[in-house]
C-alpha cells in the first residue's frame, strides 16, 4: 500500500484541471522524485540497508560498545593466568671470621673463618582440582677452618603436594573467577548485540522519519501550489467582477500560511538529516554538504500478529533476558563457592625430597640424581573455624541475592510480554490507520476536485476551496504520517521480539 492514487481525467485548461494535476503530480512526487539539493549540495541516494552498513561501520556508540567484550575476554584470560607457576631464585653469600684468644681458664684457642654460598629456586603453582604443589632445591658450598681447613658442599630436591578434600576442593576462588568470567564474555557478546539491535532499530526509524520529513516537505509545497494557483485565479475573477475582494485577500492569507508551513517542514528535514547523518559517520562535518535521498518508499505491507508467538520468541531471542539468564547462573556459581567455604579445611599433604653431600657440586648433583638420601612423607591436616559465622553470613547473603534475582528475572519477563502485547497493538493499529487514512486522502481529493468545479461556474465560494485544500493537506500528511508509524512500529515490535536482525535478514560477526 503506498500513498500513490491514480490521476483522475480533468477538464483541460480550467483552473481545475490545473489543480488536479497539481495533486496527481504531488502524489507521484511522494513516490519517485527525490527532494531539490542546493546547488552546492551533493544527493547521496541510500537504501535502509546501506544506511545500516555505513551505520555499522562508523556509528561512534557501537564503536565504543564493541571495546566490551574484547574487555571481558582479556579479563577472563587474567583468571586463566592464576594457573600460571612461579619461579623463584635467590643467591647468599656470606663471610664469617672470629679471631682467637683465651679462654677464662687461660686456655688458647685459634680463631675461625668461614665462606658459604647457597643457591635456592622453586617453582609454585596449582592445577584446576585446587592442588598446589611446590618443587625447591638449594645448593650450598661452605669453607673455611676451625680450627682446621674443611669444605663442604650440599644439596637438595624436595616436592610437596597440598590437595584440598573439602573446602575449596569442588570449587575455589579461582575456578570461580573462571567461570564467572566465561559467563561474563557471553554476557559481554549480549551486550554488544542489543548495542547493534538499537543502532539498526535507531537507524531503521529515523530512515524512516527522514522519508516522513521530505514528504511532509513535499506535501506543503503542493498545497502552496494549489494555493497560488488559487489566488492567481481569484485575482482574475476579481478583476472581471465575478469575485469579492474580500475572497481575494482570504486566499492571500491562506497563501501566507502555506509559506509557513514549508518554512517548517523545510526546518524539520534538516532536523531530520542531522539526526539521521549522526547515527551514519564518525565525522558529520563530511556530512554537512550530503543531502541524503532514501532510495525505499514508505508502504504498509500487512502481517499477521501472533500473541503468543511473540511472547515464546522474545523470552527466547531478547538479549536482555538471556543476559540475566547467564547472570543467574553466575549466581548459582556464586552460591556453590559460599556453600563450600563453609567447610572445614581438610588438606592431604605429600611431599618428597632427596639430598646430597660431598666436596664438590658435580658429587652433590650425583647423589640427588641417584636418590641416595630420600625422604618421603605423606599426612592430613584439618583447620576448624570456630563458630564460622563470617562464612555462614557470606553464605547467606548470597543466597538471598539468588532469590532476588530469580524474582527479578520474572519481573523481566512479565514487562517483555507486557511490551511485546503493546508494541503489537500498535501495529495493529497502525495498519488500520493507513488503510483509514488513504480512504480519507481519496475523500478529500474528491470534496476538493468537486468544489473547484462549482467554483468555476460560480457556485462556490473561495472560502469553502480553501477548507477542502487543508483538509486534503492534512489528509496527505495523516496518511503518510501512518505509512511511518506502521514501519516503526514493525521496528518497535521486532526489537522487543528481539528479532531485529533475523527480520532485516542481518548476519552480524561479534568478535
Amino acid at each position: 500500500m503506498t500513498v500513490a492514487s491514480p490521476p483522475r481525467n480533468r477538464r483541460a485548461g480550467a483552473f481545475g484541471s490545473r489543480s488536479s494535476l497539481a495533486l496527481t503530480t504531488l502524489i507521484a512526487l511522494l513516490l519517485t522524485s527525490p527532494r531539490i539539493s542546493a546547488a552546492t549540495n551533493t544527493v547521496q541516494r541510500l537504501s535502509l540497508g546501506d544506511c545500516i552498513q555505513l551505520a555499522l561501520k562508523n556509528n561512534l556508540s557501537l564503536a565504543i560498545s564493541r571495546y566490551s567484550p574484547q574487555l571481558s575476554r582479556n579479563q577472563l584470560r587474567l583468571s586463566l593466568f592464576g594457573y600460571d607457576p612461579s619461579v623463584s631464585l635467590s643467591v647468599n653469600a656470606d663471610t664469617t671470621s672470629s679471631p682467637g684468644g683465651v679462654d677464662d681458664q687461660n686456655r688458647a684457642f685459634a680463631g675461625t673463618e668461614t665462606d658459604s654460598e647457597r643457591y635456592n629456586a622453586s617453582l609454585n603453582g596449582s592445577a584446576v582440582t585446587g592442588l598446589r604443589y611446590t618443587m625447591s632445591t638449594f645448593l650450598s658450598h661452605r669453607q673455611g677452618f676451625n680450627p682446621g681447613e674443611f669444605e663442604n658442599t650440599a644439596g637438595n630436591m624436595s616436592f610437596n603436594l597440598t590437595q584440598p578434600l573439602l573446602k575449596n576442593f569442588w570449587i575455589d576462588s579461582t575456578r570461580l573467577s573462571i567461570r564467572v568470567g566465561r559467563n561474563d564474555v557471553r554476557v559481554s557478546d549480549l551486550v554488544l548485540k542489543q548495542s547493534i539491535m538499537d543502532l539498526v532499530t535507531d537507524v531503521e526509524r529515523e530512515y524512516y522519519n527522514l522519508i516522513l520529513a521530505q514528504d511532509r516537505l513535499k506535501v506543503q509545497q503542493g498545497a502552496l501550489e494549489l494555493t497560488e494557483q488559487l489566488l492567481q485565479a481569484n485575482r482574475r475573477r476579481v478583476t472581471v467582477g465575478v469575485m469579492a475582494p474580500l475572497d481575494e485577500k482570504q486566499t492571500e492569507s491562506q497563501l501566507a500560511a502555506r509559506q509557513s508551513s514549508v518554512r517548517s517542514a523545510e526546518q524539520g528535514l534538516v532536523r531530520a538529516e542531522y539526526i539521521f547523518k549522526r547515527l551514519l559517520t564518525s565525522d558529520i562535518a563530511t556530512w554537512a554538504e550530503i543531502d541524503i535521498q532514501p532510495i525505499d518508499r514508505l508502504i504498509a505491507i500487512p502481517q499477521e500478529f501472533d500473541l503468543h508467538r511473540s511472547w515464546g520468541v522474545a523470552l527466547r531471542k531478547r538479549p536482555d533476558i538471556l543476559q540475566s539468564q547467564i547472570n543467574l547462573e553466575s549466581d548459582g556459581l556464586r552460591l556453590k563457592f559460599r556453600k563450600n567455604q563453609l567447610f572445614p579445611q581438610l588438606d592431604l599433604t605429600a611431599s618428597a625430597s632427596f639430598s646430597g653431600n660431598a666436596r664438590e657440586y658435580p658429587g652433590v648433583l650425583a647423589d640427588v640424581a641417584d636418590r641416595d638420601s630420600p625422604r618421603y612423607a605423606i599426612g592430613a591436616r584439618m583447620t576448624i573455624p570456630l563458630g564460622n559465622r563470617t562464612e555462614r553470613l557470606r553464605y547467606k547473603n548470597q543466597k538471598l541475592n539468588n532469590e532476588r534475582a530469580v524474582l527479578r528475572l520474572k519481573q523481566m519477563e512479565q514487562q517483555i510480554m507486557t511490551s511485546v502485547a503493546l508494541n503489537i497493538e500498535a501495529a495493529k493499529t497502525a495498519l488500520d490507520q493507513v488503510a483509514t487514512t488513504k480512504k480519507s486522502r481519496e475523500f478529500a481529493e474528491i470534496a476538493l476536485d468537486a468544489e473547484e468545479k462549482k467554483l468555476e461556474i460560480g457556485k462556490s465560494t473561495s472560502f469553502i476551496v480553501l477548507q477542502l485544500q487543508r483538509d486534503l493537506t492534512s489528509a496527505q500528511s495523516s496518511e503518510i504520517n501512518a505509512l511511518a508509524d506502521y514501519n516503526r512500529a514493525l521496528s518497535t515490535l521486532a526489537l522487543s521480539e528481539g528479532t531485529t536482525l533475523e527480520r532485516l535478514k542481518l548476519d552480524i560477526d561479534l568478535e
